[in-house]
């Protein structure tokens, strides 16, 4: 009885709405995918430059303590 054709056919259309379905899905998740690794990305580069920004800092204060030490040290003469 199932195997009449309009129950095969009744099948079949549910199947291809299944099908459809799990196509949008996939695609909805590839869509979200592709905007989480290009945040990713986006964040792994301001890292980057946060990382950057804060060792050329480091090296200004260090060079500003030298010069406060060889000044103070000229001043104790």
């Amino acid at each position: 009885d199932e195997f009449l054709p309009h129950n095969v056919s009744r099948m079949w259309s549910r199947f291809e709405a299944a099908m459809q379905e799990r196509d949008m899905t996939l695609q909805a998740e590839v869509i979200r995918l592709d905007r989480l690794h290009r945040l990713a990305e986006k964040t792994h580069r301001d890292i980057r430059f946060n990382e950057e920004t804060l060792a050329e800092l480091g090296r200004k204060i260090e060079d500003t303590v030298r010069g406060l030490d060889m000044m103070h040290a000229f001043e104790a003469k």
